[in-house]
């Protein structure tokens, strides 16, 4: 008889409601600052970004980048970092 192990949830009593993340990098060739910052900011609209359910709010002065992908990267960090908060697996 083959049994599988039963998943238990790793709850760990407390919701993500919103988090923020602070990119930074060399300024572009073109830039006056020495340095480029953004901040992106996860807010939760139900009281828990682990449901999938936030949206995002975007705050910088200057941030430059040399193809989407790059700023598509940002987004799929901040993703990784919100599954690993509330434990997710990338197949969840």
């Amino acid at each position: 008889m083959n049994m599988k192990e039963e998943k238990k949830p790793n709850y760990i009593g407390c919701r993500l409601d919103e988090v923020t993340f602070t990119f930074s990098q060399e300024a572009n060739c073109m830039s006056d600052n020495e340095t480029e910052i953004i901040e992106i900011t996860a807010k939760s609209d139900i009281g828990d970004i682990g449901n999938d359910s936030f949206f995002v709010t975007i705050k910088t002065e200057e941030w430059a980048v040399d193809n989407v992908k790059e700023f598509k990267l940002l987004f799929r960090k901040i993703e990784e970092a919100v599954k690993l908060f509330n434990n997710k697996n990338e197949d969840e």
